[in-house]
């Protein structure tokens, strides 16, 4: 089965007004046989301005043959030549619109009568050929002897003639009107045995119109049998206008018993009556008053040749036996509600073509709540005051009777609304939440306001301190490009202002609570502290006050303090800040900065996170000063000290050392003998540790064991340690060799090739013979040395290659051995310290890192951290980040000397969900070239992957922001499905339907998963031919603060079974377009069927 529905769709822009007809209905002429005439001119006007009140006219319906046609002033002009006489239509009734460019239309009737113009010339139609009569000499005057019949098939005046006679003797008169030939005089043949003359016909038309010349004969015979033979002159009669065929009227009598009657001819012509021979005229077609109410018979009486002529008048009598009929099929007509009783609204008007019937008029339908009613003269008055939000739009049927037949006209009232009605908001107050970084231009919230006048309603709105905007028409809230800021003002109570066109308005509260954003980072009270210490203090800071404050509240305001660079001898409590030293801090540690001032120096990086949803953070440094104390015991460079003398060997002998990684005075060294036997002679200088002879050794061979002790003495507490210093005494003149220096200090960078000199000893020896002969050796250290000393020239070189990662400093034995027996030999230390060279490029311990960041997080936070190490000294060991790939659009920055990455443009997860940089880590300094040992590059490469997550930061898109639809009276079936996307992820994407206003009859409901709309029982209950649902689309995330949503509006037209269905759009469709949006409307169980499109938009 195929339904079908007509359907007229305008496509128009939007206008609010449309254009109405001055008048409900016009009338017009036109006179035939005329081309391009103009025949009356209609008007409409349109309240809108501009281009949407440019108005065009067009017929559009009862315009046989295309007869008119009208112009863009309203003009109506016949487009042919019309026959009055020929055509049978003699009126046209035109329905004429008028059309807006919006698409608006309004109807009215027009009648145009065509009027009879004199274009056809009278004839006298019942002359013989040759007309010629004869006539007894012995008539008497005023003998009628002949009628002339004329005939002229214009209308009106133009067929109204008259007879004329031309050379007429004095004895016989022509009546004009009537075209009888009577004798004047009695006819006498002695005067005159013939008569002759001529007759023609003449109309009333302006310009008249005359017929041709008829000659006509009349013979005078003298014949005695020639008597007059007569009728009456007239005869009149009745007849009722339902008389049956075949029913006699009357009988016409002669003077004498006739042979014969015949009728000559009847006015109007049309074979109505007919007469038998005895005279008596009876009917022969039926009869109707309402078109002709009189008939004109010439009646002719034969015998024995003799004839004789007489008039018959019949009067057609009146019964009821026509309808009324109203002049319009349909009248319209407006009213403003609220008119008060007995108002005119228009006249509807009846015609009987009956004789003094008494037409009385009733509306039988239509006339809801008994609103009108109609007086006897067909006048529609107020009976009941209107109202336009309770009915606006009436359709009676008014039927008109004449006691017998009725007739029905449509009356179509269309009450007009004042602005009687405030407009009324939907709630009493309006609440919502909103997160403070809700961006610029986001919908918020809509208002809905209803006014039963049905009236345009424009919103403003008050108390938003630029923050907030309406769109006047829609009543959706949105914010302006003027942040919110949750820590300036936390919420907003709006007043929102409904206004109708006619000044008429009302207010509504609205609350916008505006909940707290991770938008502020923490901040320190100081960017740096400072703290002194002693080395080895374990417990609380207590003198260390760190503070930091972040302006938002709750989670987002709560700061967790971290150590994220420094040293691992310290913690820090999380929630008050308060630093410990949980582990002894040693100044004298070799990887610990002194300053001038002998103090060990420690830097910390301390954070300083809230848990919001990005974390925001903050970092200050913490230098804490190690002040020395006094806990290392001074430490001999041997483990014992050896020499062997002459008894005539004066001044140093042996130098003993120390070395204490106390400082200041902690590290000022005494030293003294504690046991000695022949103290006498030996001395020991105090500070630099020489011992010496000070009396002569002559008789004092033999060996001494000397008992040196070296003190801090001013230290508190003092510390000191003892070696064994052995000299050995002897006779003979042989002396040992003797180094220039007690120590020698020597550096070499670690690219140093093989082979180059490191350093160089010298030693002597006083004795001229072999035992003054001695070379150099550097005694076995228990480990592989680099170094090998020319046993001749005390040269030191480099014999293996260098690495100052693995090994940074020497301390060498060096011996100077002579020849003598026994031999003698003499040590030295030497001290050799490897010079770093960026030779090491930094190595990161994983190939790929991650980070995880939510898209709201604000540009200068931290994203994360990358940590390469570089096992060069110094400045060589700090390597340089730079993000060499991925980082095309420039949101991050990586910091060159700490690796922390940092954001510098706004991130949108929608956007760009995955980001992949690609870091190097360089060397830091000149020799940035030098290749990596393993891989022959100069830099190592992380890759790190930063994943975006989502916030709730979109709102659904729909996708449309208005859809058109159709539904019938069927409850349960589909109507439509709407459709929204939401651009963020997971959860924060999922959305839920809902009708928000418009469906106050609850004929309709929506599955909130799928968007789709179908009827309920209760479709039933809508009257209108449309209305507009207001749908809103939300996302379901739980963590959405607040969930957003966006409306949407839903036009649904009720399908009739055959009424058009009306159809406005608000842009120029092609036919596909037009097609789509009908199936839309009417769903799958209709077929679109497109007949034509016109330019004035009608299908």
């Amino acid at each position: 089965m195929i339904n079908s529905t007509a359907v007229i769709v305008n496509l128009t822009d939007y206008s609010n007004h449309a254009p109405e007809f001055t008048n409900v209905a016009w009338v017009g002429t036109i006179v035939e046989g005329l081309g391009l005439t103009f025949a009356l001119n209609v008007e409409a006007t349109d309240p809108d301005s501009g281009i949407l009140g440019e108005i065009t006219y067009s017929i559009v319906g009862g315009n046989t043959n295309n007869a008119f046609q009208i112009n863009s002033t309203g003009a109506i002009l016949s487009r042919i030549p019309l026959d009055y006489e020929n055509d049978t239509q003699k009126t046209f009734d035109l329905t004429v619109m008028v059309t807006d460019r919006a698409g608006l239309t309004d109807m009215s009737q027009v009648r145009i009568t065509v009027l009879d113009a004199n274009d056809n010339i009278p004839q006298i139609i019942n002359l013989p050929s040759p007309a010629e009569f004869n006539i007894s000499d012995n008539v008497p005057a005023g003998t009628l002897l002949y009628v002339l019949q004329g005939e002229d098939l214009d209308s009106g005046n133009n067929a109204d003639f008259e007879f004329f006679g031309s050379a007429v003797p004095d004895n016989l008169t022509i009546d004009h009107a009537t075209g009888l030939i009577k004798a004047k005089t009695k006819l006498e043949s002695t005067r005159s045995s013939s008569i002759l003359f001529t007759a023609y016909v003449k109309d009333k038309g302006n310009p008249s119109q005359s017929s041709s010349n008829y000659t006509v004969k009349f013979n005078i015979i003298s014949d005695p049998t020639l008597s007059p033979f007569l009728l009456p002159t007239l005869t009149e009669a009745t007849v009722f206008e339902n008389a049956s065929i075949g029913d006699v009227i009357v009988k016409v009598n002669s003077s004498e018993p006739a042979d014969n009657f015949t009728i000559l001819f009847q006015l109007p012509s049309g074979g109505y009556f007919k007469i038998d021979s005895q005279g008596s005229i009876s009917l022969a077609r039926g009869l109707n008053r309402e078109t002709l109410d009189g008939y004109s018979l010439l009646v002719m009486a034969s015998k024995a040749g003799r004839q004789a002529i007489g008039y018959v008048s019949i009067t057609v009598v009146d019964v009821n036996d026509e309808s009324p009929e109203f002049q319009f099929r349909v009248y319209k007509g407006q009213i403003d509600e609220n008119s008060p009783l007995g108002s005119p609204v228009l006249e509807v008007k009846a015609i009987d073509g009956d004789e003094q019937d008494m037409i009385s008029y009733e509306i039988t339908s239509g006339n809801t709540g008994g609103v009108f009613n109609i007086s006897s003269t067909g006048e529609i008055q107020i009976a009941k005051i209107p109202d336009h939000e309770t009915t606006s739009f009436f359709n009676l049927t008014v039927v008109a009777s004449d006691g017998v037949g009725t007739g029905m006209t449509f009356v179509e009232i269309t009450i007009m609304d004042v602005n009687d009605n405030v407009p009324e908001f939907l709630n009493s107050s309006y609440s919502f939440s909103l997160p403070e970084d809700t961006p610029g231009g986001a919908s918020v919230l809509q208002v809905s306001a209803k006014d039963e006048d049905g009236d345009i309603i424009v919103y403003s709105i008050s108390g938003d301190d630029g923050r907030f905007t309406i769109d006047s028409l829609t009543g959706v809230i949105s914010t302006t490009a003027n942040p919110l800021d949750f820590e300036e003002t936390s919420s907003y109570t709006l007043n929102v202002t409904a206004t109708d066109p006619g000044g008429l308005k009302s207010s509504v509260l609205v609350k916008l609570n505006i909940t707290d954003s991770n938008d502020n980072a923490p901040i320190f009270s100081h960017s740096s502290y400072n703290v002194t210490i002693q080395e080895n203090y374990v417990g609380p800071l207590t003198s260390l006050v760190i503070n930091a404050s972040d302006k938002d509240s709750g989670s987002n305001g709560h700061l967790t303090f971290s150590i994220v660079d420094g040293s691992s001898l310290f913690a820090i409590d999380a929630t008050t800040g308060e630093l410990n030293v949980t582990v002894p801090v040693d100044r004298d540690d070799a990887g610990l900065t002194n300053d001038e001032y002998c103090r060990g120096v420690l830097i910390l990086t301390i954070e300083a996170s809230d848990n919001g949803t990005p974390k925001l953070s903050d970092t200050a440094t913490v230098t804490i000063l190690v002040m020395d104390i006094n806990d290392n015991v001074p430490s001999f460079s041997r483990s014992s000290y050896e020499t062997v003398i002459s008894v005539l060997d004066t001044g140093n002998v042996v130098r003993v050392m120390t070395s204490d990684p106390d400082c200041d005075v902690n590290n000022d060294i005494q030293y003294s003998f504690t046991s000695v036997n022949g103290s006498s002679l030996f001395a020991m200088n105090a500070t630099t540790g020489n011992i010496s002879i000070v009396q002569s050794l002559n008789g004092s061979q033999g060996v001494y064991f000397l008992n040196v002790t070296a003190s801090n003495e001013l230290a508190s507490p003092k510390l000191q340690n003892s070696v064994v210093v052995t000299i050995t005494v002897i006779e003979n003149k042989n002396y040992a060799p003797v180094f220039d220096r007690d120590q020698y200090s020597f550096n070499v960078s670690e690219n140093a090739e093989i082979g180059v000199t490191i350093g160089s000893v010298s030693a002597s020896d006083i004795n001229k013979n072999k035992e003054g002969v001695f070379i150099y050796s550097i005694e076995n250290p228990g480990y592989v040395i680099p170094f090998d000393i020319d046993p001749t020239t005390g040269v030191i070189t480099l014999v293996r290659e260098l690495d100052r990662e693995t090994h940074q400093n020497y301390t060498l034995v060096v011996v100077a051995q002579d020849f003598g027996e026994p031999a003698l030999r003499h040590t030295t230390n030497v001290f050799i310290s490897v010079d770093d060279v960026n030779d090491v490029v930094p190595k990161f311990e994983q190939d790929e890192q991650r980070f995880s960041v939510s898209e709201n997080i604000t540009v200068g936070s931290l994203v994360g951290t990358v940590s390469a190490i570089d096992q060069d000294a110094d400045q060589f060991g700090d390597p340089v980040y730079v993000i060499h790939g991925g980082n095309d659009a420039g949101h991050f920055r990586i910091e060159n000397s700490t690796g922390k990455i940092y954001l510098v443009k706004s991130l949108d997860r929608e956007i760009v969900n995955i980001f992949e940089l690609t870091i190097y880590a360089y060397n830091h300094g000149s020799n940035i070239a030098r290749k990596r040992r393993d891989t022959g590059d100069n830099f190592d490469v992380l890759k790190v992957v930063i994943e975006v997550t989502d916030i709730n930061d979109n709102y659904p898109e729909f996708d449309m922001k208005k859809y058109v639809a159709g539904f019938t009276n069927t409850p349960g079936t589909n109507v439509t499905t709407i459709h929204a996307t939401d651009k963020d992820d997971g959860e924060n994407a999922n959305i839920i339907y809902s009708i928000q206003s418009g469906n106050d009859a609850g004929a309709f409901a929506i599955d909130p998963d799928t968007g789709l709309i179908t009827t309920t029982e209760n479709v039933s209950q809508i009257t209108d031919g449309h209305l507009t649902l207001t749908v809103v689309a939300r996302d379901s995330s739980v963590q959405g603060t607040p969930k957003k949503a966006q409306p949407a509006t839903v036009t649904v037209y009720k399908l009739p079974e055959t009424d058009p269905l009306d159809l406005q759009v608000s842009s120029d469709l092609d036919e596909d377009q037009i097609r789509e949006l009908l199936q839309n409307i009417t769903g799958p169980g209709y077929d679109i069927i497109i007949q034509s499109i016109t330019p004035d938009g009608l299908l």
